[in-house]
């Protein structure tokens, strides 16, 4: 998120329009997760995870191919809802697989490791820009991350039905 508005400025975006897509993806997030929590109920747990995972990585994908306007804040809808989607579900998987009795240590936990990455994904794109003059390589990274914790995920569900 934080490179996306240099991305959109550097393909011709204003500058003011471009920083309205932070606030969207922020907003949307908010609906994300909302309803992740019925839609977990709905379509199940695991279900839920992966379909949020698939998005990021079509979200992701899409972003190197994105040029007009539309398709900017069609990339921060989609992935807003998605982003913001999965947080309601670290304490749900949290409290399936070990229960309550240590889940405000291991929540906690994951969002501590969450935000390192969080703080070196950025820097990173950064680096990958500064190498490249290309924020393509830097996505293809994020959506390679992304398939990777789809990977997880889809391990995770295979995993719970055989407890």
């Amino acid at each position: 998120m934080v490179h996306l508005v240099n991305y959109a400025t550097d393909v011709g975006i204003a500058g003011l329009v471009a920083a309205t897509l932070i606030s969207i993806i922020g907003a949307v997030s908010l609906g994300g997760r909302l309803l992740a929590g019925s839609g977990s109920e709905k379509i199940g747990l695991n279900n839920t995870l992966i379909l949020t995972h698939v998005f990021l990585v079509v979200s992701f994908i899409g972003l190197i191919f994105v040029r007009p306007l539309w398709s900017f804040y069609l990339f921060a809808v989609v992935f807003g809802f998605t982003y913001g989607a999965e947080v309601p579900l670290i304490p749900l998987f949290v409290s399936r697989f070990f229960g309550i009795r240590s889940m405000a240590t291991i929540v906690g936990l994951i969002i501590f490791i969450g935000n390192i990455g969080g703080a070196i994904g950025p820097w990173l794109a950064g680096v990958i820009f500064d190498s490249t003059g290309d924020y393509h390589w830097a996505f293809i990274a994020g959506a390679v991350a992304t398939a990777v914790a789809l990977s997880l995920a889809i391990g995770l569900k295979k995993y719970s039905r055989m407890r």
